[in-house]
């Protein structure tokens, strides 16, 4: 996908624009490997909210401007070429641009559910910018602002009713990249003086979306395992320290004949009650952070019990070792030595 921008004095009009762009995607739809080809006025995943208004049923004046929904401008293959299913009706035809055509628009699913949540929305009326629309088809939703971020409700207009802005989305059977040179000469032939911009595909696009949460992720793993780090030299410190000043004890139960898996139970178990402890209290405060990281997590409840559970047993399996290191050496101590002690 990449953008163009003409300037007003090439495209004084409307029809000037809509001549262009047919004959750009005309252009494009001949190159070898072209599958779809199809014009929008924005892009999915573009970080941006973009252009939005308030639209209504028709038919229930009363609750007018209830509902903000954002709006794009489609033409060609749009659809096609990003993958979004039809639901119901019909993709725009180049009819529908027509000066005198009727107003229709297409919707997604988003914005079908919340204003029609139990009738078909399929040739409704809509009332938008101070006009009427009929819904001629519903499709997929399409993440427009982020790929970690549910679709809004979201209505698409026929080309003619906003051209301003221009986003070429091309699918192609070859790899997407290497028909960026044949991309420029298509758009240089209808213009030699109109360059492309943002020439991208949307793999990386989607990559980008996600940039920013990826580098605080990778902090934040980055910060859990020095604190799991940190958890198992403390409870590491607080063994060794316990198993030193029992050293008599110890020695007295192995002089009585305790064996050396008794001896090393008995120091694990010890150790494993704090550290259920300190499980059981992070458990009923992590309900309370988890408030606070809600925005950062991606079709993952906050309280998602499997994940609460594969902390405790991560856990648990270092806390564990934390504590073997001290019970082995417990299990050195000689008998003797430990009697003459004080």
């Amino acid at each position: 996908m990449f953008n163009y921008t003409q300037p007003a004095s090439k495209a004084p009009t409307v029809d000037h624009r809509l001549r262009f762009a047919r004959e750009v995607q005309r252009r494009i739809a001949l190159l070898p490997g072209v599958a779809h080809v199809g014009l929008a006025s924005s892009t999915p995943m573009n970080g941006q909210i973009g252009f939005g208004d308030f639209v209504s049923r028709e038919d229930r004046p009363a609750t007018r401007n209830d509902l903000n929904a954002g709006f794009d401008s489609a033409d060609g293959q749009f659809f096609q070429a990003l993958g979004v299913p039809l639901f119901r009706g019909r993709f725009f035809t180049e009819a529908d641009s027509a000066e005198n055509a009727p107003r229709v628009m297409i919707i997604n699913a988003a914005l079908a559910r919340q204003l029609f949540p139990n009738e078909d929305a399929l040739g409704r009326l809509l009332h938008f910018k101070d006009a009427t629309w009929e819904i001629v088809g519903v499709v997929g939703n399409v993440r427009q602002f982020r790929l970690d971020i549910d679709p809004f409700p979201h209505l698409f207009l026929p080309l003619r009713h906003f051209p301003w802005y221009t986003t070429v989305v091309v699918r192609a059977r070859v790899a997407p990249l290497g028909l960026a040179d044949d991309l420029r000469r298509a758009v240089q032939s209808v213009d030699p003086e109109l360059p492309i911009a943002n020439l991208t595909t949307l793999a990386q696009v989607a990559d980008a979306s996600l940039q920013n949460r990826r580098i605080l992720l990778t902090l934040v793993g980055l910060f859990a395992a020095v604190a799991l780090l940190l958890a198992a030299i403390g409870i590491y410190g607080v063994m060794a320290y316990t198993v030193a000043q029992r050293t008599r004890e110890i020695g007295i139960r192995i002089a009585l004949g305790a064996s050396l898996p008794h001896v090393i139970g008995l120091v694990l178990r010890d150790g494993l009650k704090l550290v259920a402890l300190g499980i059981g209290v992070g458990a009923v405060a992590s309900y309370g952070a988890a408030r606070l990281i809600a925005s950062q997590l991606y079709s993952t409840s906050q309280t998602d019990p499997l994940v609460l559970l594969l902390v405790a047993v991560v856990l648990v399996a270092v806390a564990l070792f934390a504590c073997w290191l001290p019970a082995r050496r417990a299990t050195r101590v000689d008998p003797v030595t430990a009697l003459r002690a004080e």
